[in-house]
C-alpha cells in the first residue's frame, strides 16, 4: 500500500511574534520543517511527501533545502 504524507506548513508566525513562519525557524541546527520531514522518513523511508506552502514562501523553502543540503524527494503544493 502506498503511503502519502501531506504536511501543511502554511503558517505565518503570528502567534510566535516573528516575521519568520514557525516552520522555517531553527530548532537546534535545522528548520522545524526539515525536522518534521526527517521524522516521517525515519518512520517509513518509502513514504511520499507532499508539502503545502504559501506561494510566497516556496522560494524560501527551496533556499533552505539548498542551504541545509536537504535532498529528500517531495512535492510542493
Amino acid at each position: 500500500m502506498k503511503k502519502v504524507v501531506l504536511i501543511v506548513a502554511a503558517g505565518v508566525g503570528k502567534r510566535m511574534n516573528t516575521d519568520i513562519p514557525k516552520q522555517f525557524l531553527l530548532l537546534g541546527k535545522l528548520p522545524v520543517l526539515i525536522h518534521t520531514i526527517y521524522r516521517f522518513i525515519e518512520f517509513d523511508p518509502s513514504i511520499e511527501l507532499r508539502l503545502v506552502l504559501p506561494e510566497n514562501r516556496i522560494d524560501v523553502w527551496k533556499s533552505l533545502c539548498v542551504n541545509y543540503n536537504f535532498n529528500i524527494s517531495h512535492k510542493i503544493f
